[in-house]
């Protein structure tokens, strides 16, 4: 019996793997379903709205989609996602400035992608590009679909609201221009109104259909016009701009958030070299992050 106890007792040895890097796998997994969920289901809706006839979809020129913004941001993110990989690996070599480069540039790189979007968003909403607000553009056969037009008209009302005011804001601002393109302003506000002529005779006011096919006919004439577009599917179009970069620029903001609180802790000596998960999970989720992006820029900005 005491030989046996000279004996240790046998151990079970399991491999170790870090509660917090295990948890941030399984958050970044339930990630990849809800992008690939909102990705699968634009498509479907997509689709569904075209049938595949690419002239049912807005153009990047009447969005004004510019696809050198969104290389430029592609770049940004990209070279942000290298700059936290050399943090990490001056942390655990424990180059402390090294670290707080790397950490500083990828923020700085981060808000500069945001500030684009921002921008982005501004032009937009400057072109009336708002889910919601925009006429659709609606051919002759389509006109014969009642349930169609019923489902549109509400949206149109929006637009026409919006058309005026900004129609009526520009000719205010602008009392002294004579041109060409004023004229033709005047001219179209003047036909969203109703009206008299000097005879005494009524002026009936475009209808949405024939006030959007007004619409981007001055619009190819005087592109510098205030004049919202009239879009085939525009408000789809809206919705899934504004829900996948917005649901993207979110998950980019907390990401600074992260990398902002790595670089404070380095700053502060508060990041040891020892200690890696936090570094190493905040650039696990900003890689990530910059992997959507690559999936979002060609299907919005060069598809």
């Amino acid at each position: 019996m005491n030989a046996l106890a000279d004996y240790p007792s046998p151990t079970l040895e399991v491999p170790t793997f870090p509660s917090a890097k295990l948890a941030m796998w399984l958050f970044l997994a339930t990630e990849v379903m809800l992008f690939s969920g909102l990705l699968a289901g634009c498509y479907v809706l997509k689709a569904g709205a075209t049938g595949g006839n690419p002239n049912l979809w807005p153009t990047r020129e009447q969005t004004h989609i510019q696809p050198w913004l969104g290389t430029l941001n592609t770049i940004l993110l990209v070279v942000s996602s290298l700059c936290l990989s050399f943090a990490l690996n001056a942390l655990k070599s424990g180059n402390i400035k090294g670290t707080m480069g790397g950490f500083g540039l990828g923020f700085v790189l981060g808000s500069a992608f945001l500030g684009i979007k921002a921008w982005e968003y501004r032009d937009k909403f400057h072109h009336g590009l708002i889910p919601g607000s925009i006429a659709e553009a609606i051919n002759n056969n389509q006109t014969h679909d009642s349930k169609r037009m019923q489902m549109l008209s509400s949206g149109q009302r929006v637009w026409l609201d919006l058309q005026r005011g900004q129609l009526e804001k520009y000719v205010h601002d602008h009392p002294n221009q004579q041109g060409p393109d004023m004229v033709a302003a005047k001219a179209f506000l003047a036909s969203l109104r109703d009206g008299k002529k000097a005879n005494g005779d009524y002026i009936r006011p475009l209808s949405p259909v024939e006030a959007a096919q007004e619409a981007n006919r001055i619009l190819e004439k005087y592109p510098d016009l205030p004049v919202y577009p009239a879009l085939p599917n525009g408000n789809l179009w809206a919705s899934f701009y504004f829900t996948l970069t917005g649901i993207h620029a979110t998950h980019l903001f907390a990401g600074l958030i992260l990398i902002a609180i790595c670089l404070i802790r380095a700053i502060s000596g508060g990041l040891p070299p020892e200690n890696l998960d936090f570094a190493e999970n905040t650039a696990l989720y900003w890689h990530f992050v910059d992997l959507v992006w690559l999936f979002l820029f060609p299907l919005i900005y060069l598809i």
